[in-house]
């Protein structure tokens, strides 16, 4: 063993002066793997650390997760000290929308209607997911039409809009 470690040392060196060129490998399936796994604990409530709540859901999460996908839990989770205090968040969207809006920070997919977009808008808004109010966003302005253009007049005045 010791007579190879000099050879070790040798070629290191000889690596280190060497440019050599970097492969990046980006494993797909061991990142779809990974979130996949994370929203099964979610739904069994395996190492989950967090309360979501509106209405009357109540959904367990993991902090971390959500801090990664949104600046409105990270910095919700920063500023509230975790000893002696609840870990239940009340949030201001609809149960619904919050529903689906857990799915999404967990699958990355989530289920657009005429019906669900307006609440979903309003949640990605609020909770700072500004690619999944950007799709919701281009998703209103696909369904309008002259027939139903008074129906999505909420989140216009909801963002400052007419």
């Amino acid at each position: 063993m010791s007579s190879k470690l000099p050879c070790l040392k040798r070629c290191y060196k000889t690596r280190a002066s060497a440019p050599s060129k970097v492969n990046k490998f980006v494993d797909t399936a061991y990142q779809n793997g990974f979130m996949k796994g994370m929203n099964r604990q979610r739904q069994k409530g395996e190492f989950t650390d967090v309360t979501l709540k509106s209405g009357d859901v109540q959904l367990r999460c993991h902090r971390v997760v959500l801090a990664v996908a949104s600046d409105y839990f990270k910095a919700t989770f920063r500023r509230r000290p975790k000893e002696g205090t609840t870990n239940t968040y009340e949030l201001p969207v609809e149960p619904e929308a919050l529903v689906s809006v857990v799915d999404y920070i967990y699958t990355g997919e989530i289920e657009l209607t005429i019906d669900n977009v307006e609440g979903l808008v309003r949640a990605a808004d609020v909770l700072q997911l500004r690619g999944l109010k950007a799709t919701c966003e281009n998703y209103m302005a696909a369904q309008i039409e002259l027939g139903n253009m008074s129906g999505f007049n909420r989140p216009a005045s909801f963002h400052g809009g007419a």
